[in-house]
């Protein structure tokens, strides 16, 4: 998703199925970057919750 090179707001439901769609076109994991993750801890665990798939998160 980094790769869009464009920032947009996405909901934690839409994060999770961001993640879900690249996963089947060869994700080997799932990275949140970006500087100090602490502030963006509550909207990553929300988004984890609706992740279908099974993919390493890091």
């Amino acid at each position: 998703m980094s790769q869009f090179r464009v920032g947009v707001r996405l909901s934690p439901k839409e994060m999770a199925a961001g993640i879900s769609l690249v996963c089947p076109h060869g994700a080997k994991n799932v990275n949140f970057v970006g500087g100090e993750p602490t502030p963006n801890l509550p909207f990553i665990r929300q988004s984890l919750k609706y992740v279908e798939v099974p993919i390493p998160i890091v």
